[in-house]
């Protein structure tokens, strides 16, 4: 997993800091190009590191289903997605 921190000020670098797990990547970013939002940007640093075939874009407000991400990999299994797509329910 690869977490993109921008600059980050709630304890979520400590939290992530205490996983001791060698799969976990940790980028701090401080700063972006200027015409661009931070989360964009944290977004374009991550997917850049990534060397997975499925991209998850979260937020740290969001709170997801212990079953999503499973139940999201079986449903794309197989497909060939060419645009954006954004799945609202199964």
């Amino acid at each position: 997993m690869i977490f993109v921190l921008d600059r980050c000020t709630d304890g979520t670098l400590a939290e992530l800091r205490a996983i001791d797990d060698p799969r976990l990547v940790i980028i701090e970013n401080g700063s972006c190009p200027e015409d661009w939002a931070g989360k964009c940007n944290a977004a374009r640093i991550g997917a850049a590191r990534a060397r997975g075939e499925l991209l998850l874009f979260t937020d740290a407000d969001t709170w997801f289903d212990p079953r999503l991400v499973r139940a999201t990999v079986a449903l794309l299994r197989g497909r060939l997605l060419l645009f954006p797509t954004q799945l609202l329910s199964p």
